[in-house]
């Protein structure tokens, strides 16, 4: 069945009354979101995802993220991430986001920091990811991983720039008025400078196209963090922003050019 207009009022009625069934409905809700089928297929109508709890909002992060990797996913298999969300929402945005970056730059475990609030996650999630894109192999979950760095800070993400991460990318020219405007007062109330977890989880955030200037704004924010972000050439198919983002960091020094 389709998600339809007023499922979340209609979730919050549940809620409200204490019904078992909740947990269902935010299972059912979160898939919508991470493959905007149903009523969310319509941009305008996924400003409602907005009012929906944390936790659902970051299991929809995570669930768009894993199916972007590409790795099969056989129904039921993907459950984990509700019962992630549930108990660290704010780790499950920051390694949605990781595996956005990863995949944005085409690395995978070998280049990009793991956000310190993902590090008890990657042996459930990253470790059989990366046995996926390597063709298989013996690699179990007592491996480390190879040549990942320890990010410099450890704080946790503020809860501004984690509700602006589990919206998801910014939308495209074709979204209303009202839902660039919503996405501008997120970004504008995320205060600055933003740590390097911070960055690396909003780098997930660029959209198909500039947003009216809003892409452009986002780009700025990032850069107000530890800097460089990207420290792999994204290539020549990758978001046009990741590369904008990549390119001036080789120009201002921060990147030796190749």
């Amino acid at each position: 069945m389709a998600s339809r207009l007023g499922d979340e009022a209609a979730r919050e009625l549940l809620a409200d009354r204490g019904d078992h069934h909740v947990q269902a409905v935010d299972g059912w809700l979160a898939r919508a979101r991470a493959d905007n089928s149903g009523h969310y297929a319509d941009p305008d109508a996924r400003t409602a995802a907005a009012v929906l709890p944390v936790p659902v909002r970051a299991r929809a992060a995570l669930l768009a993220a894993l199916v972007r990797t590409g790795a099969p996913a056989v129904d039921g298999e993907l459950e984990f991430a509700g019962r992630l969300a549930q108990a660290g929402p704010a780790a499950t945005i920051a390694l949605a986001a990781w595996l956005d970056s990863a995949l944005a730059a085409d690395t995978w475990l070998t280049a990009l920091p793991l956000p310190p609030e993902a590090g008890t996650l990657r042996r459930a999630v990253c470790v059989p990811f990366a046995v996926a894109r390597r063709g298989g192999g013996s690699l179990t979950s007592d491996h480390a991983l190879p040549a990942v760095t320890k990010a410099a800070d450890h704080c946790p993400m503020r809860p501004e720039v984690q509700t602006f991460v589990a919206d998801g990318p910014l939308p495209d020219w074709d979204a209303s008025g009202e839902e660039i405007d919503r996405r501008v007062e997120q970004l504008d109330a995320i205060p600055r400078p933003v740590t390097g977890e911070e960055a690396r989880a909003l780098v997930s955030c660029f959209g198909p196209d500039d947003c009216y200037g809003v892409a452009g704004t986002l780009l700025h924010l990032i850069e107000t963090g530890p800097n460089p972000v990207l420290t792999i050439d994204p290539g020549p198919d990758a978001n046009e922003w990741h590369k904008r983002l990549y390119d001036r960091a080789v120009n201002g020094g921060l990147i030796p050019r190749t």
